[in-house]
C-alpha cells in the first residue's frame, strides 16, 4: 500500500498549510502552472498531473493529503472509469478532493463524486485556501454514489 503523508492539524490561521500535500489534477497546462505556483507561494507541497490516469499513478507512488481536481477530468479521453476508481481511492484513503469547474452543474457532480467541496471557476486563490483549509481540517473522503 502507498504511503500517506502525515496529517497535521492546522495552526490558527486559516491560511497556513503546514506544508501539506496537495495533488492537482488539471487538463489546462495554464491552468495547472498558476495553480501550482500559487499553492507552492503559500507554502504547500504541490504535485501536478494533467489527466487520471497520471493521478492514479501518484497515489500508487504516495496519496497526498489533499486533492484539487477539474470536475471536466472525468469527461476527457471516456475516463469515466479510471475516474471513478481514482475518487474510490481516495476515499479509502480519506483523503478529501475539492473539485472544481466551469460546468454550471458543479454541484451536482460533487454530489456525485460525495465530495462536500467544490468552487466554481473563475475562483480568487483566497476562497480556494479557505476551502483547502477546511478540507484538510475536516478530512472527509469522496464517497461516490452509486450509479
Amino acid at each position: 500500500m502507498p504511503a500517506r503523508c502525515n496529517q497535521r492539524r492546522r495552526s490558527d490561521h486559516p491560511y497556513t498549510p503546514l506544508n501539506a500535500d496537495v495533488l492537482v489534477v488539471e487538463p489546462n497546462d495554464d491552468q495547472r502552472t498558476l495553480l501550482a505556483g500559487l499553492l507552492r507561494r503559500d507554502g504547500y507541497t504541490v504535485r501536478t498531473v494533467p489527466n487520471v490516469a497520471l493521478g492514479q499513478r501518484v497515489l500508487e507512488q504516495r496519496y497526498p493529503e489533499l486533492v484539487i481536481s477539474d470536475a471536466e477530468v472525468s469527461t476527457l479521453d471516456h475516463a469515466a472509469l479510471a475516474y471513478r476508481h481514482f475518487v474510490e481511492s481516495l476515499g479509502r484513503q480519506r483523503v478529501p478532493m475539492i473539485l472544481v469547474s466551469v460546468l454550471p452543474r458543479l454541484a451536482d457532480i460533487a454530489r456525485a463524486v460525495g465530495t462536500p467541496y467544490f468552487l466554481p471557476k473563475p475562483f480568487s486563490i483566497e476562497s480556494l485556501l479557505e476551502l483547502m483549509g477546511r478540507a484538510l481540517d475536516e478530512g472527509l473522503g469522496p464517497h461516490p454514489h452509486a450509479s
